[in-house]
């Protein structure tokens, strides 16, 4: 071997060993990727596992919506097929069959209204068929034997369920059909149809559902304006039918704050109509309203002696003091004196002299009613609309300079 080979030469390297301590953390680094690893991947698994069961979820709830879908355009189908013609007699089977299109058409047209709330093209058409049933169903009125039927089918709670209705021409149409209905001549023909008609309708508090939507009728709309005229009607109508209403201790109050949310909402010649009805029979009326004065008056001088009394034993502050004399007869005195103003400013001069014998008579002035009104003003509810309430308190105070 020479120099050469010699200064070349390499022993073979031994190769390292690991030490026992370097040899256990490697192992753990990879277990401990493979758990990593295997957790992600079962984490995966799951999510997609959930994510199917929620795809195949809303597939039955499609499926189950598209066969609910179907089932009731079936029912809608089936109904309108039998859809009683022009020339149908209006017996009981097609009376029955009328008003379940009619409770068809409007739960159609308030699903459609739900569904599509911001697309009245897409329901416009729910809405142009129950106009028409609506329409149809005045044919009832020429049978008022059949109105204990439309009772018992509870077709008159579905009706004035649509007086509040989004779209006012929905509203009018069920007003004309009321007061159609209402028509004292057609129940005088059939007094058990007649007392079934008037006795659902009060027990569904109709008067109250016809003045809430009385304030959102405009009369420079004709069809509206018709609308005012027919609510008027109709409870003209039930009153003729049931005078009791008006005396009824029980009731009193209700007749009073109808009356009064007339006069407050009417217009025009409905006003006029309203407002002579004072007049009539030698002023009857304002002879009664000026006993329910006097009466009322009675109440909240017992309920201030009371009050007068409680304040020497306990405090009672403004607010509280005067709920109280609200609850004691208080509101309904107001609304008493409010139509008393109104009836004195719009009528002619002969119902204001009427007011003025009476109050003097009892002992009484028109100082009190002034002093009562005023205090009404002051009080309007701070709630709602502050344009309003201003715009109420300067025309209750004019009609209190006028009176």
């Amino acid at each position: 071997m020479d120099v050469g080979e010699l200064l070349s030469f390499k022993p073979v390297s031994t190769p390292k060993r690991h030490a026992p301590g370097d040899l256990d953390e490697d192992e753990e680094e990879q277990d401990y990727s493979k758990q990593k690893k295997l957790k992600k991947l079962m984490k995966l698994n799951k999510m997609a596992e959930a994510e199917k069961a929620e795809q195949e979820r809303l597939e039955r709830l499609e499926k189950e919506r598209t066969r609910k879908e179907e089932e009731q355009d079936m029912i809608l189908k089936l109904v309108e097929s039998s859809e009683p013609q022009e020339d149908d007699i209006l017996n009981e089977n097609t009376l029955k069959r009328m008003l379940l299109l009619f409770e068809k058409r409007a739960l159609k047209n308030q699903e459609m209204r739900i569904k599509f709330p911001d697309s009245p093209e897409k329901f416009m058409e729910s809405e142009v068929e129950l106009h028409e049933v609506i329409q149809e169903m005045h044919a009832i009125a020429t049978v008022p034997d059949l109105y204990p039927i439309m009772v018992q089918l509870n077709s008159i709670p579905s009706l004035l369920e649509l007086l509040s209705h989004e779209n006012s021409d929905i509203s009018v149409a069920v007003v004309d059909l009321l007061q159609e209905l209402t028509d004292v001549d057609i129940l005088n023909e059939s007094a058990e149809g007649a007392e079934a008609l008037v006795e659902c309708l009060l027990s569904q508090q109709a008067t109250s559902l016809l003045l809430h939507n009385l304030q959102r009728l405009d009369e420079n709309v004709k069809e509206e304006a018709d609308g005012v005229h027919n609510t008027l009607a109709i409870i003209e109508n039930l009153v003729e039918l049931r005078p009791q209403l008006v005396s009824e201790v029980g009731k009193q109050e209700h007749v009073v704050s109808i009356i009064a949310s007339m006069l407050r909402n009417c217009r025009g010649a409905q006003r006029s109509r309203l407002l002579s009805k004072f007049s009539e029979n030698d002023h009857e009326k304002v002879d009664r309203l000026l006993e329910l004065h006097f009466k009322y008056m009675e109440k909240v001088d017992v309920i201030d002696i009371e009050l007068e009394n409680r304040v020497k034993k306990e405090q009672l502050d403004e607010d509280e003091m005067y709920l109280k004399r609200l609850e004691g007869g208080l509101f309904t005195l107001q609304l008493i004196d409010y139509i008393m103003l109104e009836v004195c400013a719009g009528s002619s001069s002969s119902v204001k002299q009427r007011v003025t014998l009476i109050l003097n008579q009892r002992g009484a002035s028109l100082k009190t009613i002034r002093h009562i009104m005023r205090e009404y003003a002051g009080n309007l509810g701070d709630e709602g609309d502050s344009e309003w309430k201003e715009q109420e308190q300067q025309h209750i105070l004019q009609l209190v300079d006028k009176f």
